[in-house]
């Protein structure tokens, strides 16, 4: 999927895409709200971000799947702009 040692322009725009699409359903599934202080919290977003990688057959390594998750609770815990 995304190189993080060699982000060429296609696989740049194809990460960008996948992260808006998921963070959508994540942002109106969290209703536009998330607290990573609470530990709670942070494992329901974790389960709802596995669920949601697994219906739409997003096949990750643990490195871009780590790095995803960090970017969309950036993102959703703190506002976000379309890239």
């Amino acid at each position: 999927m995304f190189d993080s040692n060699n982000p060429s322009n296609s696989s740049r725009k194809s990460y960008n895409v996948l992260k808006k699409s998921i963070r959508d359903i994540m942002f109106i599934e969290l209703e536009g709200t998330l607290n990573p202080n609470s530990p709670e919290e942070m494992i329901m977003v974790e389960n709802l971000f596995g669920e949601i990688l697994e219906e739409q057959n997003v096949v990750l390594s643990r490195v871009e799947k780590k790095r995803l998750f960090d970017d969309l609770v950036n993102d959703i815990a703190g506002g976000f702009k379309d890239e």
